[in-house]
């Protein structure tokens, strides 16, 4: 597991992303994103625990949708780690909601004719 600083603009120490990695590398090729994140979560609340990991700051951690659908979302404490939403899944969401909206504007013009 990796550890990225997060700084605010005064360049103060506010958390920690925690990022998936294999062995005692600095860079990770990710297969599953799912996987990824249930190995950071194990990582970081069983055998090295949150306390040691973040130095009494936050955590913030990428989350799959996949993930976001399952019971580990409701063991993370909510005041030391921060849910991180991959930006290739935000941009797939709005895809879908263009779709969909697009979809019901052709509904509603049909039962306006």
């Amino acid at each position: 597991m990796g550890r990225q600083p997060i700084v605010d603009r005064g360049q103060k120490l506010i958390g920690f992303e925690l990022l998936f990695r294999a062995g005692h590398t600095s860079s990770a090729v990710i297969a599953d994103d799912t996987q990824a994140t249930a190995s950071v979560i194990a990582n970081s609340l069983g055998e090295l625990g949150l306390n040691k990991v973040l130095d009494g700051h936050r955590a913030y951690i990428n989350f799959s949708t996949q993930m976001l659908m399952t019971d580990l979302v409701d063991i993370l404490p909510p005041d030391r780690v921060i849910l991180e939403i991959l930006g290739r899944l935000l941009e797939r969401h709005m895809k879908i909601e263009d779709a969909y909206g697009r979809l019901n504007r052709c509904r509603n013009q049909e039962t306006e004719d």
